[in-house]
């Protein structure tokens, strides 16, 4: 029961009372509460009880204290205080009075178009101001935004709230809701390298406006939370109905290379640069799911080129648009490197984009000069150099069009011509590049990240593989993260992943080689897998980060999307055995795990008598006993047990209950209603009910 409902307001240490709750998430709960010492309203979000059990949250939420107390921006949910005491922890915020965005889309659909810039143009002013005290969001979405009076208006009474929660989340081993922030606004960068930055936010920005015009987010549609993922990454986002000028921005701001994209601030005065008719027309209908999907083109590189920067002879550069990638490119668009004249505006190449690496793995980004991602990622500027990547205004005077568009269409279109040149110089597309040994010899590595799966155990895992067609080789590396708390002890841990046969074959089997020391057996008949070519896989443990590998000799053709279809049927596979309800074997706790459940042998004892408990994990098959606090020594500890928990599980409950050295309870004194709670490795059961009389 609430406090408002049994009349009596709950103390938030001893300043706050909360009043009345006004929403619920998966990090916890936000609630109207009044300030003690000023009598004034605030908004307090009191974070799930399981954080404050985490010494990193606990550590991270008061060392991030001064940064979050001193965001102040005209259009940030101001955070007033920071509360750790007891078993609270809560982010005491200024109480906005109107509605979240979410709650009018689902009312309205969609947003004109003048509307849907005059929003995100206020979500980018708070980024900017954000990224300027080297602070970043990390969970741009509609939810996240606060609309004053509960309509957009003209932009003024937008607010972006929940600044530092998504970084707490990071630093939890809590992943109950899988990969953390959410799929649809993730960039693909995060996807693919795990990696997050300024342009990060800048993209989830664009996803938000994407769905304010469209009434979707540009990847959503049928599938896991690892096809929108993969989506993210690999293809385009449809095109939506609008004015062309509208269409390059948002382009640009779902662009798959963070150095392609504007800084947030140039993004927002780029927006507010539009002319007039540009945003003259009515709200579209809400846009349905494409029938296909476009595969975003990409050109082989030979010769780098960065993006190109904006000169209008008033300042400093800012950054634009446009990778100009291969070597043909370079050639053709000549200009590009010696600076184009577009209008009075320059476009020039800067630092260098990513390059491709030779070690068998996706190309990491990389910069000149200072690194994109500092030891610190929530810091995201490095002494000396400023966040901001350049000046607000960046167009010819007296020109309705931006002249950097214009260089952006240039640039674009000159790497189009090149591609097409490219393409001519290779001579006949039709012919089969795999015909022959020689042939195959001239065709590139092919190589997948596929994104990461995160799991209600705390687990995470993630696959990188390449192929090589010549070789007819695949070698795939499997990254397991599962953070390690205090008291837990984990040697090893047991997984499911796939090996798929090629299109004309059986499952690999001899041709399989594993890293020393990984234990692997194809399809074991205890495991309960329906799927073909499933590998139970030892994994040993060495920190909270291990990777291993697999060298599989196997022909996949030489298609140059042959990887990305073994990749994706893997992924497939895996979800599809994790999901199938007739496995009743709980062979890969790890993964299969949805929750843990809490049973005490009696619900009501006198003074002095012990309580047993059991608590089960509950899957896809049904639900499994795996600790019985009435065993004892190594009976008590299943092997789902250790890999879940690294240990027993931990026993919460009120003070009439005592945790025993045993496993059980001891009631200690009365209680009407005592509730007692299994903790194991980062899952936390629903409570059961204990009553002790005397």
């Amino acid at each position: 029961m609430s406090p408002v409902e049994e009349g009596r307001p709950r103390a938030l240490g001893s300043r706050y009372e909360l009043r009345e709750r006004l929403g619920a998430g998966a990090m916890g709960e936000v609630w109207r509460a009044v300030d003690r010492t000023t009598g004034q309203h605030v908004a307090a979000k009191l974070l799930r009880e399981t954080y404050v059990y985490d010494a990193d949250i606990v550590g991270r939420f008061i060392q991030e204290r001064s940064i979050l107390l001193n965001l102040e921006h005209p259009r940030i949910v101001r955070v007033r205080d920071l509360v750790v005491e007891g078993t609270d922890l809560a982010i005491v915020m200024d109480l906005v009075e109107g509605r979240d965005l979410r709650r009018h889309l689902r009312e309205v659909g969609t947003l004109s178009a003048r509307e849907a810039v005059l929003v995100t143009c206020a979500v980018l002013d708070a980024l900017a101001a954000a990224h300027a005290a080297n602070f970043l969001h990390r969970d741009i979405k509609p939810d996240n935004v606060l609309l004053e009076g509960g309509v957009p208006g003209d932009g003024s009474g937008v607010r972006l709230s929940d600044f530092g929660i998504a970084r707490l989340a990071q630093e939890s081993t809590v992943q109950a809701t899988g990969l953390i922030g959410t799929p649809g606004y993730m960039p693909p960068e995060l996807f693919q390298y795990g990696r997050f930055s300024p342009a990060s936010d800048v993209y989830a920005a664009g996803v938000l406006l994407y769905e304010l015009l469209a009434g979707r987010t540009p990847f959503a549609g049928k599938g896991t939370v690892h096809t929108i993922g993969n989506r993210h990454v690999t293809v385009e986002p449809p095109a939506l109905p609008v004015h062309p000028l509208l269409w390059t921005v948002l382009a640009i701001t779902l662009a798959k290379d963070p150095a392609t994209r504007l800084s947030a601030a140039a993004t927002a005065q780029a927006l507010r640069d539009l002319p007039a008719d540009a945003l003259d027309a009515p709200a579209l209908p809400a846009q349905s799911e494409p029938m296909s999907w476009n595969t975003a083109q990409r050109t082989v590189v030979r010769h780098h080129v960065g993006p190109a920067v904006v000169d209008d002879g008033r300042g400093a550069p800012g950054e634009v648009a446009g990778e100009v990638a291969g070597e043909v490119a370079g050639g053709v668009a000549g200009g590009v490197g010696g600076g184009v004249p577009t209008g009075g505006t320059e476009l020039r190449p800067v630092l260098p984009g990513p390059v491709p690496t030779a070690a068998g793995l996706p190309p990491q980004p990389e910069r000149s000069g200072q690194p994109e991602h500092p030891e610190h990622p929530e810091h995201p500027a490095q002494p000396g150099r400023s966040a901001e990547r350049g000046p607000h205004r960046a167009h010819a005077a007296g020109s309705r069009v931006p002249t950097w568009a214009l260089g952006v269409v240039v640039a674009v279109s000159l790497a189009v011509v090149a591609a097409l040149v490219l393409q001519m110089v290779r001579g006949d597309g039709d012919a089969d590049p795999g015909a022959g040994t020689e042939a195959r010899a001239s065709l590139p590595v092919q190589r997948v990240q596929s994104p990461p799966a995160s799991y209600p155990s705390g687990l995470t895992t993630s696959r990188a593989a390449a192929y090589d067609p010549a070789a007819r080789t695949v070698d795939v590396e499997l990254t397991v993260t599962l953070p390690t708390r205090p008291g837990e002890s984990r040697d090893a841990v047991t997984l499911l992943t796939f090996l798929p046969a090629a299109a004309s074959g059986g499952c690999p089997r001899s041709g399989v080689t594993w890293d020393p020391g990984v234990v692997a057996d194809l399809a074991p008949t205890d495991a309960g897998v329906q799927q073909a070519c499933a590998w139970r896989v030892e994994v040993p443990l060495s920190g909270s980060q291990t990777q291993v590998a697999a060298e599989v000799e196997l022909d996949l053709g030489a298609e140059d999307d042959a990887l990305q279809r073994w990749e994706e049927e893997a992924r497939s596979d895996l979800d599809a055995a994790l999901a199938d309800a007739s496995n009743n074997r709980l062979a890969f706790p790890l993964q299969q795990t949805r929750g843990i459940e809490l049973r005490v042998d009696r619900g009501a004892v006198t003074q002095g008598e012990s309580v047993d408990v059991l608590v089960d994990v509950a899957f896809a098959g049904g639900t499994e006993p795996v600790y019985d606090s009435a065993a004892t020594g190594t009976a008590a500890l299943t092997d789902a047990v250790r890999q879940l928990g690294g240990g027993p599980p931990t026993l919460r409950a009120c003070a009439a209950l005592v945790p025993q050295a045993s496993g059980g309870l001891l009631a200690e004194q009365p209680s009407a209603r005592c509730e007692v709670s299994a903790v194991l490795g980062v899952l936390e059961s629903a409570p059961a009910v204990v009553t002790v009389s005397r």
